[in-house]
């Protein structure tokens, strides 16, 4: 039977088609809206670690520590969502490389010419 069959009125009880048609649209939105609402959390937690683990770093420059392990590795977490520490990181592998390099062939004076390259 229709709605018009029973008697009711067409704009007052929703068919099932249309009623499903409007439970998915209002689950798209939603699953839309978690989607873009866990990309940001996801952002904002990774900076909030990253920043802290090169600030445990920086720290670890001045008090006895392994600041050159811990800071690639605080950049390396900034890595996975931004492009200026994905920079930054492989301006680092450079350098690294090269003051090995340096030092293998017997240059120890790499540190004067760190940041002019």
């Amino acid at each position: 039977m229709t709605d018009r069959q029973q008697g009711g009125s067409r704009g007052l009880v929703p068919s099932s088609r249309r009623r499903d048609r409007i439970l998915l649209r209002v689950a798209g939105a939603i699953l839309r809206l978690a989607h873009g609402s866990f990309r940001v959390a996801r952002r904002i937690v990774i900076a909030a670690v990253g920043v802290s683990v090169v600030l445990v770093g920086v720290i670890m420059m001045v008090t006895p520590g392994p600041a050159i392990v811990v800071i690639p590795l605080g950049l390396a977490i900034l890595a996975l969502e931004f492009a200026w520490a994905r920079r930054l990181l492989r301006l680092f592998r450079v350098r690294a490389r090269q003051m090995y390099r340096d030092q293998r062939r017997g240059d120890y004076r790499f540190w004067r010419h760190w940041w002019r390259r």
